[in-house]
């Protein structure tokens, strides 16, 4: 009766080591988070636009119950590289799905490129951008040339450091080329603030309007950016082509002398345009 009784308290204390052991490691797990799993972060700012390429990655291990869907797993790595940052990804930050331009060709939608509180708007284009060179990502200005208020025409800023999000339908879906032929063109979408879109909405109605490329890293907005008006270029270009007539007509004249056969004495023509010389030096 004893043995029994104490083989009884033997299989119980050995029970309850077992119980024991197994809420032990199941509180560990879930206090830890789970198992690791690999994730991708930045090892460098990746700057908005910038395609990612493999140098800015690196692997970080996170618990399991701390990964979202938008985490993108080290096993689909090669799915993100050379594709466009949507947004500012620092250093040491999880890469997510939600911070890349584009991903897989069903997902790429022009809604997911806008950022909370900004606006993607479209204005019409009538030459193809930059001869099809423009790209999504790309940063530029839009100008507005309409007619003026006294007949001339003119040409004023209407925005500026503008984020290209899409060139036609090209909303920057990787082609494995840097090919520059573009079959897209004639309209350009951008990214904008409610109030830079109305401005731009509005230009498009009064005019044509044109864009100008800038640099990426290039992202100063000028104040004051003057008008330039069709009357005053001519005024500028005619100023300039009067201070150099009378010598180019001059000597236009000498060797048209010259050329109908007056060689031998000195043409009125010739003495003109070597005085006139003379007197400049």
């Amino acid at each position: 009766m004893n043995r029994t009784a104490l083989y009884v308290a033997l299989f119980s204390a050995l029970l309850g080591a077992c119980l024991l052991y197994l809420y032990k490691e199941r509180f560990e797990a879930e206090a830890s988070g789970g198992e690791r799993v690999a994730v991708l972060t930045a090892t460098k700012e990746i700057p908005l636009g910038a395609r990612v390429t493999e140098e800015a990655l690196a692997v970080r291990y996170v618990p399991e119950n701390y990964v979202e869907e938008r985490h993108i797993r080290a096993t689909d790595m090669g799915r993100v590289i050379g594709v466009r940052a949507g947004s500012t990804i620092r250093p040491n930050e999880s890469v997510l799905w939600s911070d890349l331009a584009t991903t897989t060709s069903a997902s790429r939608k022009l809604a997911g490129l806008v950022r909370v509180g900004m606006r993607a708007v479209t204005i019409p284009i009538t030459e193809t951008a930059f001869g099809g060179l423009l790209r999504p990502g790309d940063r530029v200005d839009a100008v507005l040339t309409s007619q003026g208020d006294f007949g001339g025409r003119q040409t004023a800023m209407v925005a500026q450091n503008m984020l290209v999000l899409a060139v036609g339908a090209d909303i920057g879906q990787e082609t494995g080329s840097d090919d520059a032929s573009n079959p897209h063109g004639g309209s350009v979408t951008m990214a904008a603030t409610v109030e830079e879109g109305q401005r731009l909405i509005l230009a498009a109605t009064q005019g044509r309007m044109s864009l100008l490329l800038r640099n990426p890293d290039d992202v100063r907005v000028l104040d004051g950016a003057p008008e330039v008006r069709a009357n005053e270029v001519l005024a500028k270009s005619n100023s300039a082509h009067a201070a150099a007539t009378p010598l180019s007509l001059a000597a236009a004249e000498a060797l048209r002398d010259q050329a109908l056969g007056l060689q031998g004495d000195e043409t009125p023509n010739a003495k003109r345009a070597r005085s006139h010389t003379r007197e400049t030096r």
